[in-house]
């Protein structure tokens, strides 16, 4: 076959340096082929497109409950009115139940919130606030008598 002892070394660089003669042209596969690229403007206009359709949903959103939240206001100005002027129509001689024969509903009461206090820290770090008194003997007035411990066995 092929005595490769006395062949000589092809050296590419030698085979490439020297550019080629003719027309060449490349074949490209469709996959391959340049896409064009979007412009910027092009790709900012379609985002903002996008999301203008989902600004515009919130922004509804945003509107309905601000309305929600003035209308629940103002019903809840109307009831303290209302509260208001019953009590004085009952203040003015009217009965509960006269106001009922007319008509009128007697307010529900609101509920108060009622908070809880803080504890205040003992200043004595765990000593008794006030002193104890004792009497002469030495037994103390403050102290509680302690329970009858004795057993009631009940009778058969």
């Amino acid at each position: 076959m092929f005595d490769t002892h006395d062949a000589e070394v092809l050296d590419l660089r030698e085979l490439f340096a020297v550019p080629w003669e003719g027309v060449a042209s490349l074949w490209r596969p469709l996959w391959a082929r340049w896409v064009p690229a979007p412009s910027t403007d092009q790709v900012e206009a379609a985002a903002q497109a996008m999301l203008g359709r989902r600004v515009e949903s919130i922004r509804a959103l945003a509107e309905t409950q601000e309305a929600e939240r003035e209308k629940t206001d103002e019903l809840a100005a109307a009831k303290r009115t209302a509260a208001t002027a019953y009590t004085e129509a009952t203040r003015q001689g009217w009965s509960a139940a006269e106001l009922d024969e007319l008509g009128f509903q007697r307010p529900r009461a609101t509920r108060r919130r009622v908070r809880k206090r803080a504890a205040k820290p003992d200043s004595n770090n765990g000593a008794p606030s006030a002193p104890e008194k004792a009497d002469h003997a030495g037994n103390s007035r403050d102290a509680v008598p302690a329970a009858d411990t004795t057993e009631v066995k009940p009778s058969l």
